[in-house]
Order: structure tokens, then C-alpha cells, then sequence
């Protein structure tokens, strides 16, 4: 599997609060092909694809289950998680006190728009999986604009606080902005207004991490069969074929075709093996 080299502000990590472990597990091992396990006893979990660590679970008690959700959370990488803080708040954003996460320091936020999201410092190298099934091949951020907050505020808030590079598209409703790095796309923001809200299932503003599957039709009909839901139909989009699925605890969660990887042959391997 090949891995890349992340940077400051790049989308790094994905979590999955669950108050049923052992459902989520299940489901997620048989979908996107992760083995499971706890690297520590600190009831900390890590998915892995081929070795590589692809997301985090964490196992929430029974105390605060009805607090808290069953969803996904994004962080970014970052250099400084208490500087960044103080960015996002200085931007109109929120950030709680940095703590000493399993993966490295780490600050739980809210950007302009009330979207959840987090920031590490990895404590190891940060390597990262991406672009086929069993791992994430896109992170967007739907955004919904409340009163006062513009567009623009929204591309100063990540350029300012994530140290992005952006790219604009479009105009008004129709505006999307692209996070890039050599000339290559890694997020992106849209505005999608109350209708389009309603279309990818968002009541608020939200960023969402698609993970590649090798067929949406096969991926949705699994998530049917194994406690799970369909919350967006399989559907042609131009990022290709995605679906919106819930897994047995409710969380939902994107997913979108993605080709396998292919290992080029080396000199010398038997091709008619």
C-alpha cells in the first residue's frame, strides 16, 4: 500500500466514537477490509489496512452515550496544536485545550461555520494511506453560513488557521474552494444551502471523510445486510460513484469507488505467477 508524506494543515486522521465497539468493529472490518486492535490497554483502538494505521475508534461508556453522538470526526496536521488553537479563535472559530491524544497532541475545535474538527502534532512520522478501498480518498466540508459569516470568512478561517493554499471556484451558492498542495486537490469546501443540505443528509455544517470501496452497489448492500442503513442512494457524482451509509450505531458514514492499487512489476519478478 503506498503511504505519502503529510503536511501542515492536511487532513491526518479520522475517529469513530461508538458506545458499541464490537458492532462497529465488525462492520467497518468486513467493509473496508481493516483488522482491528488496541495497540495499548489505554482502550484505545486503531484500524489498519495492510499494516498501516487508517483511523482511530474510541469506545464511548454508557454515561455519556446519550451526550454524545456515534460519528466521525476529522483532524488536520499541524506543528504547534496550542498555536493553532489560539488561530482558530482569533478567526471565529473555537478550540479547547490542547491534551495528549494516543497518536500525539492534540486540540478538538470548531471552525467559523460550527463544524467539528481536530488537530494533531503526530508524535511519529506522518505518513498517511489514501486513494484506494480501505482508505480515505477525499475530505470535504459542507458548509452551512450562519448569519453574519461569509464566504469569505469561511476561505481567511482555513488559509489563516490551517495554512492552506486554496483555489476558488465558481461564484455565490455555486462557490467551492480547494485545498491543494503541488498543483493536487486534498479537500475542499461547498456551500450547499438548505436544499443541498438536505440532499447529503447535513442539518449542519459538517466535514465529512469519503473512504474508497471497491463497488458502491456491493458497499450499500453490505451495509443493509450487516445492521446497517442506506441514508444516500449509490449515485454518478464528479468525484464518481458515492453512497451515504449509516453503520449499526447510527454514525454515518460516505463512501466512494475507488480503484485498487496495482504494485508495478520489478525486474526479475515472475509476471506469470
Amino acid at each position: 500500500m503506498p503511504a505519502f508524506f503529510a503536511s501542515e494543515g492536511m487532513p491526518f486522521w479520522n475517529e469513530l466514537r461508538t458506545y458499541d465497539l464490537d458492532r462497529s468493529s465488525d462492520f467497518y472490518q468486513g467493509l473496508f477490509g481493516w483488522d482491528i486492535d488496541s495497540a495499548d490497554n489505554s482502550g484505545y483502538y486503531y484500524a489498519r489496512k495492510q499494516g498501516m494505521p487508517i483511523a482511530g475508534i474510541i469506545p464511548v461508556t454508557d454515561d455519556t452515550a446519550s451526550h454524545q453522538p456515534n460519528q466521525w470526526m476529522l483532524s488536520f496536521l499541524t506543528d504547534d496544536v496550542r498555536a493553532v488553537a489560539h488561530r482558530s479563535r482569533e478567526y471565529g472559530g473555537t478550540a479547547g485545550e490542547p491534551v495528549d491524544g494516543p497518536r500525539g497532541p492534540m486540540v478538538a475545535a470548531t471552525d467559523i461555520v460550527g463544524a467539528q474538527l481536530g488537530f494533531i502534532h503526530p508524535a511519529s512520522e506522518p505518513f498517511i494511506a489514501g486513494g484506494e478501498p480501505g482508505t480515505p480518498v477525499w475530505h470535504e466540508l459542507a458548509a452551512i453560513l450562519p448569519e453574519g459569516v461569509s464566504i469569505d470568512d469561511v476561505a481567511t478561517y482555513y488559509t489563516q488557521v490551517t495554512q492552506w493554499s486554496t483555489m476558488r471556484h465558481g461564484e455565490g451558492a455555486h462557490t467551492v474552494i480547494t485545498a491543494v498542495s503541488e498543483g493536487g486537490a486534498y479537500a475542499g469546501v461547498w456551500f450547499p444551502g438548505e436544499q443541498g443540505a438536505a440532499e447529503v443528509n447535513a442539518s449542519e455544517s459538517r466535514w465529512t471523510t469519503y473512504f474508497g470501496v471497491a463497488n458502491i452497489v456491493n458497499a450499500a448492500e453490505y451495509a443493509q445486510e450487516h445492521g446497517g442503513d442506506i441514508i444516500v442512494q449509490p449515485q454518478n457524482t464528479e468525484f464518481g460513484r458515492i453512497a451515504i451509509l449509516a453503520d449499526p450505531t447510527g454514525a454515518p458514514v460516505t463512501v466512494c469507488e475507488a480503484p485498487e492499487h496495482v504494485e508495478e512489476p520489478h525486474e526479475g519478478d515472475n509476471i506469470f505467477s
